[in-house]
């Protein structure tokens, strides 16, 4: 699955919250994943290229909210590759998972040593 195994299960705790009645999602959020008050998960998307807007825009008519888009540099024998980092909705990570041109659906590191 390209979809990191602690993101579905934040995507499976706002659905249970919900299903429970009106709570302030937010708290869900821990050091690693981040739930804003919407239900919407932080999310680094990893491309096998850079990002490109009609792309973006694919991102945003599932809900997606970019924070930051960048290219990471290319390594020998490879290419310049992309990430982006972005407020998804619970119930759309797995759509946005499917999108063609993501290769994995990881947490932002969040600028901490070790991840």
């Amino acid at each position: 699955m390209k979809v990191a195994d602690i993101l579905l299960q934040a995507a499976a705790g706002v659905d249970a919250a919900r299903a429970r009645g009106p709570s302030d999602l937010a708290r869900l959020s821990n050091d690693v994943v981040h739930v804003r008050s919407d239900g919407a998960i932080e999310v680094a998307l990893h491309a096998g290229a850079a990002v490109v807007p009609a792309e973006l825009a694919e991102l945003g008519r599932l809900g997606g909210e970019v924070v930051v888009s960048a290219t990471t540099p290319s390594v020998p024998g490879s290419g310049a590759g992309g990430v982006v980092q972005a407020w998804v909705p619970a119930d759309r990570l797995t759509d946005v998972a499917s999108l063609a041109w993501v290769a994995s659906v990881t947490p932002p590191s969040y600028g901490r040593a070790g991840g």
